[in-house]
């Protein structure tokens, strides 16, 4: 990161030995006059050379910048999911920067900046010092603002020098992860000996910690909008159009593998009758308890709301006798439900089960739905 200091040294010192000993040798002819103008001669050109060196490794550095950058940039830009452009991000930072250890935290809703990805560091770390509060060790020192910071040895808390085994840790950079002004996370990049940075070279891992926000933030919000198309906003069930993913996907693996594969469809009865007489936002509470009916029984199954009182429950490697007891439990849940008195009412469901045998998607659905009506129609001669 930079034209390293003893390279400059090593260049200055040559040059200077180089002058004093063209210059003294100078002295010694007979023409001192023309020894030493060949002197200050050889001085001008290694000056140039020490010039053009410096040029040299300055343009190399730049171009180095470039890369990195370009890199991280093209990688991110790929529709990846936020643990891949954490794992990216803080190889990419790790190895621009030739740290010996890093670790990427990220800010959660609680407050407590969490370890999200580790490079080089010892066993036991990320459990250790897996979360730190902002204003505290490792997030201290980039929290108040949006630049990194280096931090010498001595100014090193616990949990960077951890990072390196036995504490052998000479210096850091902590790159804060802002996007759009809000700060997301953090990368800690450690050295085991002491470094120095230059201006361009802190401003690359600044430019590199926006990238990793700026794509962190986009994968955040795509996965929320996919958690919102796939989940019914009302009952926090799945929504059809993710049930109807999943049917098809699991219908495949069924015949692949030849497991039983069930599916039940539930209707909550006299539903129409609850919202005529106590209004929709009893309905609503009425939906909302029937699906934690529902998915409270088993945690492996996939409950959707196929729209208005309909409900289903799609069972892998469940055979339709394991699946009927499922039902069962349904309804023993319901009637807990019922027996707390949650509602002025008693709620009752009708419930369809099939078993996929050679029944295509569309034909299994109507076989259970038929199933279901075959239930409340039973219930309802009963009832007379």
């Amino acid at each position: 990161m930079g034209v390293p200091w003893r390279v400059r040294l090593v260049l200055f010192l040559g040059a200077l030995f180089a002058m004093v000993a063209a210059e003294s040798s100078a002295r010694l002819l007979p023409y001192q006059w023309a020894g030493i103008t060949a002197a200050h001669v050889v001085w001008a050109g290694i000056t140039a050379l020490i010039g053009t060196a410096l040029l040299d490794l300055r343009l190399r550095r730049d171009t180095s910048r470039w890369r990195a950058l370009h890199s991280l940039s093209r990688r991110l830009s790929q529709p990846l999911e936020l643990h891949a452009i954490l794992e990216a991000g803080i190889a990419h930072a790790a190895e621009f920067s030739g740290a010996d250890a890093a670790c990427l935290r990220l800010l959660n809703d609680q407050g407590d900046m969490v370890v999200a990805n580790c490079l080089n560091v010892p066993a036991g770390f990320e459990s250790e010092y897996r979360a730190v509060r902002p204003g505290e060790q490792i997030a201290s020192a980039v929290m108040v603002g949006s630049e990194p910071v280096v931090l010498s040895s001595v100014a090193l808390a616990p949990d960077l020098r951890a990072m390196l085994p036995k504490g052998k840790a000479g210096a850091a950079v902590i790159t804060p992860l802002v996007c759009e002004g809000k700060a997301l996370g953090l990368i800690a990049l450690v050295f085991g000996t002491p470094r120095m940075f230059a201006a361009d070279d802190i401003e690359a891992l600044r430019a590199m910690g926006a990238q990793i926000a700026g794509a962190a933030a986009n994968a955040r919000t795509r996965s929320e909008l996919i958690r919102q198309a796939q989940t019914d906003a009302l009952t926090g069930v799945s929504s059809r159009r993710y049930f109807e993913d999943a049917v098809r996907r699991e219908l495949f693996r069924a015949r692949r593998v030849h497991s039983p594969l069930s599916l039940a469809m539930v209707d909550i009865d006299r539903f129409k009758q609850i919202n005529d007489t106590h209004g929709h936002l009893m309905g609503d509470h009425v939906l909302r308890a029937v699906a934690e009916a529902i998915r409270s029984v088993r945690g492996t199954d996939v409950v959707a709301r196929l729209g208005g009182d309909e409900f289903v429950i799609l069972m892998p490697d469940t055979s339709l006798e394991e699946a009927e007891a499922v039902v069962d439990r349904v309804r023993e849940r319901m009637d807990q439900l019922n027996g707390q008195h949650r509602f002025p009412f008693s709620i009752s469901l009708s419930i369809g089960v099939r078993q996929m045998t050679d029944l295509s998607l569309e034909n299994l659905l109507a076989s259970a739905d038929e199933a279901m009506y075959s239930d409340k129609r039973s219930k309802a001669l009963q009832t007379d």
